[in-house]
């Protein structure tokens, strides 16, 4: 993680530019997200939301999303029944989840690259590791 935060640098004009269009999108404030790169975008967002404001992002910045999956972030829309909820709360308490973590950091990644950054994994213990 240290070696993709050093390659981002300072947050310039279009890294700013992403985390407005972001908190203009969804209900996260943008000093959030100004203030820490790594600021993880689907434990508030999720479903439908999430595929909408990827699309929405895309559009707006030109990034070529084609071929991913974004199901693998976000999960189904209503697929979180009672059980879900409760399994997600405990995860998010312990610090882990079963989606790869999807940060503010990879928005701003996508829009610099015109592309979007590769897919990653997560192992049994929580942790994101990239493919």
């Amino acid at each position: 993680m240290q070696e993709k935060q050093e390659n981002r640098g300072a947050l310039d004009a279009l890294a700013v530019r992403v985390i407005h269009f972001v908190a203009n999108e969804t209900a996260i404030p943008a000093h959030k997200m100004l203030s820490n790169i790594d600021y993880r975008l689907n434990g508030p967002i999720g479903g439908l939301d999430g595929f909408e404001l990827v699309h929405a992002f895309a559009k707006e910045f030109d990034v070529d999303i084609s071929g991913v999956d974004f199901s693998k972030y976000f999960g189904a829309e209503g697929s979180g029944g009672p059980i879900e909820m409760i399994l997600t709360l405990i995860e998010s308490i312990r610090g882990r989840s079963r989606l790869p973590a999807l940060t503010i950091g990879d928005f701003i990644d996508a829009a610099r690259a015109s592309r979007w950054p590769e897919v990653r994994k997560v192992t049994r213990s929580g942790d994101t590791i990239h493919n």
